[in-house]
Protein backbone atom coordinates (compact mmCIF):
# COMPACT_ATOMS: atom_id res chain seq x y z
CA UNK A 1 0.00 0.00 0.00
CA UNK A 2 1.07 3.51 -0.92
CA UNK A 3 2.68 5.61 2.30
CA UNK A 4 0.33 8.41 1.27
CA UNK A 5 -2.47 6.60 1.79
CA UNK A 6 -1.36 4.54 4.60
CA UNK A 7 -0.24 8.28 6.45
CA UNK A 8 -3.93 9.42 5.48
CA UNK A 9 -5.67 6.95 6.66
CA UNK A 10 -3.88 6.67 10.74
CA UNK A 11 -2.97 10.32 10.76
CA UNK A 12 -6.06 11.87 10.16
CA UNK A 13 -8.68 11.15 12.70
CA UNK A 14 -11.78 12.72 10.52
CA UNK A 15 -10.84 10.46 7.57
CA UNK A 16 -11.18 7.00 9.59
CA UNK A 17 -14.12 8.52 11.34
CA UNK A 18 -15.76 9.19 8.06
CA UNK A 19 -15.27 5.99 6.93
CA UNK A 20 -15.89 4.14 9.34
CA UNK A 21 -19.65 5.95 9.53
CA UNK A 22 -19.99 5.36 5.65
CA UNK A 23 -19.72 1.29 6.26
CA UNK A 24 -23.51 1.78 7.30
CA UNK A 25 -24.06 2.80 4.36
CA UNK A 26 -24.26 6.39 1.98
CA UNK A 27 -24.76 9.55 3.59
CA UNK A 28 -25.40 13.32 2.58
CA UNK A 29 -22.25 15.60 3.29
CA UNK A 30 -24.44 17.73 5.24
CA UNK A 31 -25.26 14.94 7.07
CA UNK A 32 -21.54 14.03 8.15
CA UNK A 33 -20.82 17.72 8.78
CA UNK A 34 -23.50 17.62 11.54
CA UNK A 35 -22.29 14.13 12.93
CA UNK A 36 -18.59 15.18 13.53
CA UNK A 37 -19.19 19.04 14.22
CA UNK A 38 -17.09 20.26 11.66
CA UNK A 39 -17.03 22.99 9.08
CA UNK A 40 -17.26 22.73 5.36
CA UNK A 41 -13.34 23.99 5.60
CA UNK A 42 -12.25 20.93 7.17
CA UNK A 43 -14.45 18.13 5.87
CA UNK A 44 -14.32 19.05 2.17
CA UNK A 45 -10.40 19.00 1.41
CA UNK A 46 -10.75 15.58 3.54
CA UNK A 47 -13.65 14.46 0.81
CA UNK A 48 -12.02 15.65 -2.00
CA UNK A 49 -8.74 13.51 -0.95
CA UNK A 50 -10.69 10.01 -0.13
CA UNK A 51 -12.46 10.63 -3.74
CA UNK A 52 -9.22 10.65 -5.59
CA UNK A 53 -7.47 7.93 -3.38
CA UNK A 54 -10.73 5.86 -4.47
CA UNK A 55 -11.41 5.19 -1.04
CA UNK A 56 -15.22 7.01 -1.52
CA UNK A 57 -17.62 8.23 -4.21
CA UNK A 58 -19.54 11.28 -4.19
CA UNK A 59 -22.21 12.09 -6.49
CA UNK A 60 -25.40 14.61 -6.15
CA UNK A 61 -24.04 15.69 -2.71
CA UNK A 62 -23.53 11.87 -0.91
CA UNK A 63 -20.64 10.14 -0.11
CA UNK A 64 -20.07 5.86 -0.37
CA UNK A 65 -17.48 4.06 0.31
CA UNK A 66 -15.72 2.35 -3.00
CA UNK A 67 -14.60 -1.18 -3.15
CA UNK A 68 -11.55 -0.40 -2.28
CA UNK A 69 -12.98 1.57 0.55
CA UNK A 70 -15.22 -0.71 2.13
CA UNK A 71 -11.90 -3.56 1.79
CA UNK A 72 -9.84 -0.99 3.91
CA UNK A 73 -12.64 -0.26 6.25
CA UNK A 74 -13.29 -4.09 7.05
CA UNK A 75 -9.02 -4.50 7.59
CA UNK A 76 -9.70 -1.19 9.95
CA UNK A 77 -11.84 -2.23 12.35
CA UNK A 78 -9.81 -5.10 13.98
CA UNK A 79 -6.69 -3.22 14.20
CA UNK A 80 -8.56 0.09 15.93
CA UNK A 81 -10.26 -2.62 18.16
CA UNK A 82 -6.84 -4.03 18.88
CA UNK A 83 -5.53 -0.54 19.54
CA UNK A 84 -8.23 0.47 21.71
CA UNK A 85 -7.76 -2.30 24.08
CA UNK A 86 -4.03 -1.70 23.99
CA UNK A 87 -4.77 1.83 25.34
CA UNK A 88 -6.73 1.02 28.13
CA UNK A 89 -4.68 -2.60 29.14
CA UNK A 90 -1.16 -1.27 27.96
CA UNK A 91 0.13 -0.32 30.97
CA UNK A 92 -0.91 -3.96 32.88
CA UNK A 93 1.23 -6.67 32.93
CA UNK A 94 -0.18 -8.68 30.04
CA UNK A 95 2.23 -12.08 30.21
CA UNK A 96 -0.72 -14.44 31.66
CA UNK A 97 -2.09 -14.28 28.08
CA UNK A 98 -0.63 -17.30 26.13
CA UNK A 99 0.77 -16.51 22.87
CA UNK A 100 -1.98 -17.94 20.83
CA UNK A 101 -4.17 -15.56 22.11
CA UNK A 102 -2.41 -12.58 21.99
CA UNK A 103 -2.90 -12.89 18.50
CA UNK A 104 -6.47 -13.06 18.68
CA UNK A 105 -6.80 -9.64 20.63
CA UNK A 106 -8.44 -8.57 17.61
CA UNK A 107 -11.30 -9.90 17.99
CA UNK A 108 -12.38 -8.96 21.80
CA UNK A 109 -13.52 -5.44 20.70
CA UNK A 110 -13.93 -2.62 22.82
CA UNK A 111 -13.67 -3.03 26.96
CA UNK A 112 -14.90 -0.37 29.87
CA UNK A 113 -12.45 0.59 32.51
CA UNK A 114 -14.49 0.81 36.04
CA UNK A 115 -12.32 2.76 38.84
CA UNK A 116 -14.28 1.80 41.84
CA UNK A 117 -14.20 4.54 44.76
CA UNK A 118 -12.32 3.39 48.47
CA UNK A 119 -15.39 1.76 50.07
CA UNK A 120 -15.95 -0.42 46.80
CA UNK A 121 -12.56 -1.74 46.62
CA UNK A 122 -13.37 -5.06 48.75
CA UNK A 123 -16.64 -5.49 46.63
CA UNK A 124 -17.30 -7.33 43.60
CA UNK A 125 -18.38 -5.25 40.57
CA UNK A 126 -21.96 -4.83 41.33
CA UNK A 127 -22.79 -4.60 37.23
CA UNK A 128 -20.57 -7.92 36.47
CA UNK A 129 -22.44 -9.58 39.91
CA UNK A 130 -26.02 -8.79 38.90
CA UNK A 131 -25.11 -10.90 35.15
CA UNK A 132 -23.33 -13.67 37.01
CA UNK A 133 -26.15 -14.33 38.76
CA UNK A 134 -28.00 -14.51 35.63
CA UNK A 135 -25.92 -16.70 33.81
CA UNK A 136 -25.62 -20.34 33.13
CA UNK A 137 -22.03 -20.80 34.03
CA UNK A 138 -19.44 -18.47 35.70
CA UNK A 139 -15.50 -19.64 35.14
CA UNK A 140 -12.54 -17.67 37.30
CA UNK A 141 -8.75 -17.68 37.68
CA UNK A 142 -8.27 -15.82 40.54
CA UNK A 143 -5.38 -14.96 43.51
CA UNK A 144 -7.76 -13.45 45.96
CA UNK A 145 -11.71 -13.91 47.27
CA UNK A 146 -13.99 -11.26 48.42
CA UNK A 147 -14.45 -11.74 51.75
CA UNK A 148 -18.03 -12.68 51.41
CA UNK A 149 -17.10 -15.34 48.82
CA UNK A 150 -19.47 -17.37 50.81
CA UNK A 151 -22.99 -14.82 50.01
CA UNK A 152 -21.66 -14.64 46.26
CA UNK A 153 -20.90 -18.57 46.64
CA UNK A 154 -24.27 -19.91 48.18
CA UNK A 155 -26.31 -17.57 45.71
CA UNK A 156 -24.48 -19.43 42.34
CA UNK A 157 -25.22 -22.83 44.21
CA UNK A 158 -28.56 -21.93 44.94
CA UNK A 159 -29.73 -21.09 41.08
CA UNK A 160 -27.70 -24.10 39.86
CA UNK A 161 -25.35 -21.80 38.10
CA UNK A 162 -22.16 -24.14 36.67
CA UNK A 163 -19.11 -22.79 38.75
CA UNK A 164 -15.66 -23.63 37.78
CA UNK A 165 -12.98 -21.42 40.07
CA UNK A 166 -9.08 -22.63 39.16
CA UNK A 167 -6.86 -20.51 42.34
CA UNK A 168 -3.06 -20.13 43.24
CA UNK A 169 -1.72 -22.76 46.02
CA UNK A 170 -0.91 -19.80 47.86
CA UNK A 171 -4.96 -18.76 48.41
CA UNK A 172 -5.65 -22.87 48.12
CA UNK A 173 -3.36 -23.22 51.18
CA UNK A 174 -4.63 -19.95 52.67
CA UNK A 175 -8.41 -21.10 52.39
CA UNK A 176 -7.56 -24.46 54.07
CA UNK A 177 -5.69 -22.92 57.04
CA UNK A 178 -8.58 -20.24 57.59
CA UNK A 179 -11.42 -21.07 56.07
CA UNK A 180 -11.32 -25.03 55.83
CA UNK A 181 -15.32 -25.24 56.60
CA UNK A 182 -16.01 -23.31 53.31
CA UNK A 183 -13.37 -24.99 51.53
CA UNK A 184 -15.12 -27.95 52.31
CA UNK A 185 -18.62 -26.59 51.51
CA UNK A 186 -17.86 -25.61 48.61
CA UNK A 187 -16.46 -28.83 47.65
CA UNK A 188 -19.77 -30.30 48.62
CA UNK A 189 -21.88 -29.07 45.31
CA UNK A 190 -22.14 -30.82 42.13
CA UNK A 191 -21.93 -27.44 40.40
CA UNK A 192 -19.10 -26.06 41.53
CA UNK A 193 -15.26 -27.33 40.64
CA UNK A 194 -12.52 -26.06 41.85
CA UNK A 195 -8.54 -26.62 40.53
CA UNK A 196 -5.66 -25.51 42.09
CA UNK A 197 -2.54 -23.62 39.70
CA UNK A 198 0.99 -24.09 41.21
CA UNK A 199 2.29 -21.66 39.02
CA UNK A 200 2.59 -17.96 39.17
CA UNK A 201 -0.45 -16.24 37.42
CA UNK A 202 0.86 -12.42 36.62
CA UNK A 203 -2.85 -10.89 37.41
CA UNK A 204 -5.31 -10.43 40.37
CA UNK A 205 -7.88 -12.28 38.91
CA UNK A 206 -10.07 -13.00 35.58
CA UNK A 207 -13.97 -13.54 35.57
CA UNK A 208 -16.27 -14.85 32.82
CA UNK A 209 -19.74 -15.12 32.47
CA UNK A 210 -22.53 -15.50 29.83
CA UNK A 211 -22.64 -12.07 29.29
CA UNK A 212 -19.11 -11.03 29.93
CA UNK A 213 -15.18 -11.01 31.45
CA UNK A 214 -13.98 -8.95 34.19
CA UNK A 215 -10.47 -8.57 34.06
CA UNK A 216 -8.30 -7.22 37.38
CA UNK A 217 -4.63 -6.71 36.13
CA UNK A 218 -1.74 -6.05 37.55
CA UNK A 219 0.29 -3.02 36.18
CA UNK A 220 3.65 -2.64 34.72
CA UNK A 221 4.68 0.39 37.12
CA UNK A 222 7.53 -0.65 39.96
CA UNK A 223 5.64 1.84 42.15
CA UNK A 224 1.96 0.58 41.59
CA UNK A 225 0.96 -3.19 41.10
CA UNK A 226 -2.38 -2.81 41.75
CA UNK A 227 -4.49 0.17 41.20
CA UNK A 228 -7.76 -1.26 41.71
CA UNK A 229 -9.71 -1.05 38.27
CA UNK A 230 -11.41 -3.26 36.33
CA UNK A 231 -11.58 -3.85 32.71
CA UNK A 232 -15.15 -5.07 31.32
CA UNK A 233 -15.24 -7.22 28.09
CA UNK A 234 -18.39 -7.64 26.58
CA UNK A 235 -18.23 -9.03 22.72
CA UNK A 236 -19.07 -12.43 21.04
CA UNK A 237 -15.38 -12.30 20.40
CA UNK A 238 -14.18 -11.55 24.26
CA UNK A 239 -16.25 -14.72 25.22
CA UNK A 240 -14.81 -17.08 23.14
CA UNK A 241 -11.34 -15.60 23.83
CA UNK A 242 -12.05 -15.99 27.03
CA UNK A 243 -13.10 -19.40 26.97
CA UNK A 244 -9.77 -20.49 25.53
CA UNK A 245 -8.15 -18.52 28.13
CA UNK A 246 -9.93 -20.20 30.66
CA UNK A 247 -9.23 -23.54 29.25
CA UNK A 248 -5.63 -22.88 28.66
CA UNK A 249 -5.08 -22.75 32.35
CA UNK A 250 -7.69 -25.46 33.78
CA UNK A 251 -5.58 -27.87 31.32
CA UNK A 252 -3.09 -26.73 33.53
CA UNK A 253 -4.47 -27.25 37.03
CA UNK A 254 -5.48 -29.90 39.09
CA UNK A 255 -9.05 -30.69 40.06
CA UNK A 256 -8.83 -30.04 44.21
CA UNK A 257 -11.62 -32.97 45.47
CA UNK A 258 -10.68 -33.28 48.63
CA UNK A 259 -8.41 -30.96 51.45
Amino acid sequence: MDKNLLNILFTSSLVKDILLLLRNGKRDIWDILATFDVNRQALFPQIRMMEEWNLISVSEGSCQLTVMGRMICEKMIPLINTLELLSAMGKYNMDFIPAHLLTKMSDIGPCTVFNPSPLEICEANKEFQTSSVESKSVMAMTTFLFPNFTDIFSEYMERDISVSVIITDELFNKLKKERSGDLKWLLGYSNMEMYRYDTNIDLISFTLNDYGIMLRLLSNSDQIKYDYKHILLQSPGALSWGRELFDYYRNKSVLITDI
